[in-house]
């Protein structure tokens, strides 16, 4: 932005006080020119419906559109600023609310809004004489001439059916129309819509529409999970103050591996299949300051001796109001193993994935991963990892042969991931790995 610079002792101009306003009519148009571009952008002009009159009331409001800097000279008087014809995007006001009283019944009027600066507040001003500098005039020459205090950037309202002339060096904009019954009598059954692409939302009002289709500025991150062991974690969610938005992230917990059988002799060999990942999800939603939202922390499965993998329990958050409850499946365990002998060979199934999430407001979901089948055939056995989640990883398997020898199966590593499976070769029956805990995460926005 330019700056007029004066001096100590320097003596006062009229253009150091016009210059300085110039200047900062520029800076404001400029800004202007930044945030909206080149077009007409209208705050306020509430209509308010007469219900005994055949008119309408329309509230206080302010126009950016183009216009000339300086339409004529600024001051004058044998000084002041020469006129300025350099575009820029100027503010308009009608200060106060206007009545107007529509032309005529049954057709459609347009509100619009006539835009243009004119020099107002006339005042008898002093000035010097310079014959004599202690006497003052009443006016230039002392001819008693009222002078203008105030170029107003105005705004002023018609209605009509097509478009009135512009005014000089200003400008037309449409703001609404209002359809009138035909012989109304009063404005009560008149209906009216803004021009498309007219009115602008107010910077409150943008950041309340942006809030509910998008989050904010992030406050914060929380996340929960399961501190008391198999039988899963409650809680509630209070949503904190200044939060307005948040996303939810939420994974299952995984199931856990299956169990190898008693093999007796080197030719024996059994490998359950491992278990399946818990489902995950992500949600966004509105949600209200001091709102208490319910949620569950599922543990993983656990796996058993010669049995098998226990499923991992589904993860619940909610309900959210009147929206619903978002719910993930938890992964399926994995079967227990047969016996292969050398005669033969034992292939354990896996367990099928589990479905989707569902809920409220979900933006993107995930099936936790499947467990493998195990195999055992001729003195040796093949356990595999567990299913792996969009937060863990599966539990390593093992693959196994000779005699005696047994390779549990590992855990699920981070959260929702499944248990691996257990194999051995002529040894004694064992559980599979556990399932990794589920887990949720909540970002909060403003």
């Amino acid at each position: 932005m330019d700056t007029h610079i004066v001096y100590p002792g320097q003596i006062p101009q009229d253009t150091d006080l016009l210059l300085a306003q110039k200047l900062m009519a520029l800076s404001v148009g400029s800004l202007g020119d930044a945030l909206y571009g080149r077009t007409a952008a209208a705050w306020g002009f509430s209509p308010t419906l007469s219900s005994t009159a055949l008119t309408v009331a329309i509230g206080a409001g302010v126009i950016l559109a183009s216009g000339p800097l300086l339409a004529t000279a600024l001051g004058g008087q044998g000084g002041g600023l020469p006129a300025d014809a350099t575009v820029t995007t100027k503010q308009y006001l009608l200060p106060s609310a206007q009545t107007l009283t529509f032309p005529g019944t049954g057709g459609t009027y347009t509100l619009y809004a006539l835009c243009s600066d004119v020099d107002t507040d006339n005042t008898l001003l002093p000035f010097w004489s310079a014959d004599n500098p202690t006497q003052t005039q009443a006016g230039p020459n002392n001819a008693g001439t009222q002078l203008a205090t105030r170029r107003a950037s105005q705004v002023v309202l018609t209605l009509a059916q097509s478009a009135p002339a512009a005014p000089a060096s200003g400008s037309v904009i449409p703001l609404m129309t209002f359809a009138v019954p035909g012989g109304a009598t009063s404005a009560s059954g008149v209906t009216y819509s803004q021009i498309a692409n007219t009115f602008w939302l107010t910077i409150p009002e943008l950041q309340s529409a942006i809030a509910a289709i998008a989050p904010g500025r992030l406050l914060n991150k929380q996340p929960f999970t399961n501190t008391n062991g198999a039988t899963g974690t409650s809680g509630i969610y209070t949503v904190p103050a200044g939060v307005n938005t948040i996303i939810v992230q939420g994974v299952a917990a995984g199931g856990a591996g299956g169990g190898s059988m008693d093999c007796l002799n080197t030719s024996n060999a059994s490998a359950g299949s491992s278990g399946g990942a818990g489902s995950y999800f992500e949600a966004r939603m509105p949600v209200t300051p001091g709102q208490q939202i319910p949620y569950f922390i599922p543990a993983g499965g656990v796996g058993a001796t010669a049995a098998n993998g226990a499923d991992g329990g589904a993860l619940t958050f909610g309900p959210i109001g009147d929206l619903g409850t978002l719910s993930a499946p938890g992964g399926l365990g994995g079967y227990k193993g047969g016996i292969a002998s050398s005669s033969g060979a034992a292939l354990v199934t896996n367990a099928p994935a589990v479905g989707l999430p569902t809920g409220p407001d979900i933006v993107f979901s995930q099936q936790g991963e499947q467990g493998s089948p195990g195999v055992a055939a001729l003195g040796q056995a093949v356990a595999f990892a567990g299913g792996s989640s969009a937060r863990g990883s599966g539990g390593v398997g093992r693959v196994t042969y000779g005699t005696s020898n047994q390779y549990p199966g590992g855990d699920g590593q981070g959260w929702g991931a499944g248990g691996g499976a257990h194999a051995n070769v002529a040894g004694t029956q064992n559980a599979g790995g556990a399932g990794a805990d589920g887990y949720l995460l909540i970002e909060e926005y403003s």
